[in-house]
């Protein structure tokens, strides 16, 4: 297997966590800092295990091209998400150690939230729904 095919499996599985993580730091409210936590450093990972996809000089299987397509595009969004959260948890954390602390960001909060949660619910159901339909063609 090359790793264009292993990583549908870990878009599938990013998919899940991603989906898992913005539905239950929303429920659980004394759980929510450690799921944020590894939620950020995840994205992280996840984003790290992307760059092998586009290096110079490889191209995905023909019978893939459409599904890296809508990686390539799910990533430019995914991307953006993943900083401005990481940003705006930052700012969260030194904001709630020192009160005096100022920060452009932190006045966004909640429209930011009100944006990134539905946001990022869609990118994660488009990510399963992406590797679900890869999968089971390749199976056939």
């Amino acid at each position: 297997m090359s790793y264009f095919e292993i990583f549908i499996l870990i878009n599938l599985g990013w998919g899940a966590i991603s989906l898992t993580s913005v539905l239950l730091a929303e429920k659980n409210g004394r759980y929510v800092k450690p799921i944020v936590i590894s939620f950020i450093v995840l994205s992280w990972l996840y984003l790290l295990c992307c760059v092998p996809l586009f290096k110079d000089g490889i191209q995905p299987p023909e019978t893939l091209a459409l599904y890296y397509t809508v990686v390539a595009g799910i990533l430019s969004i995914e991307v953006w998400l993943v900083m401005i959260v990481t940003l705006l948890t930052i700012s969260l954390a030194k904001k709630t150690h020192n009160p005096e602390f100022k920060s452009y960001l932190l006045p966004f909060y909640q429209p930011i939230r009100k944006v990134f949660k539905p946001l990022w619910l869609i990118v994660a159901l488009t990510n399963i729904i992406n590797s679900g339909v890869s999968l089971t063609y390749i199976m056939n």
